[in-house]
């Protein structure tokens, strides 16, 4: 045991990034990630867990090579004064979204554009909760929470 805890006071190299240069990526430039995009939901579940949920999504791309799906929490939106008579308390909004190919792809059949994505929802969260709103490209897809 006292090994281990000695070990934890070694200096650790330069080119591991801890010296202060904040290069820990050895030398290498990273990449930027490509933007995101929203991508059609087609269908959407629930599953309960232990101290929570699991929200499980399927979601169809527009042409092959998207990639990286996953449902994020949605920011809300300013309230608007036409708006004031639709309530969304209560509803978890996410969003799915995926990562476009770097070139344009083929359209290909519906079966191969297939992307699934899910998030878990802690019991914190979902206290004042009735249900759980997914948004995909133009629709929206809600689940109700009993």
């Amino acid at each position: 045991m006292l090994l281990v805890l000695t070990g934890c006071s070694v200096e650790v190299p330069e080119f591991l990034g801890r010296e202060g240069t904040g290069d820990s990526n050895f030398g290498f430039s990273a990449e930027p990630l490509p933007t995101s995009e929203p991508i059609q939901v087609t269908s959407a579940r629930v599953e309960t867990a232990l101290r929570g949920i699991i929200v499980r999504v399927d979601g169809l791309s527009p042409t092959q090579g998207y990639y990286g799906a996953q449902l994020e929490r949605r920011t809300p939106a300013p309230i608007q004064a036409e708006q004031v008579d639709q309530p969304t308390s209560g509803l978890i909004e996410l969003n799915l979204i995926a990562f476009p190919p770097p070139e344009p792809e083929t359209v290909g059949p519906a079966s191969t554009r297939v992307l699934r994505a899910a998030i878990f929802l802690p019991t914190r969260l979902l206290e004042d909760a009735t249900g759980v709103r997914v948004y995909g490209g133009e629709q929206a897809t809600t689940i109700a929470l009993n």
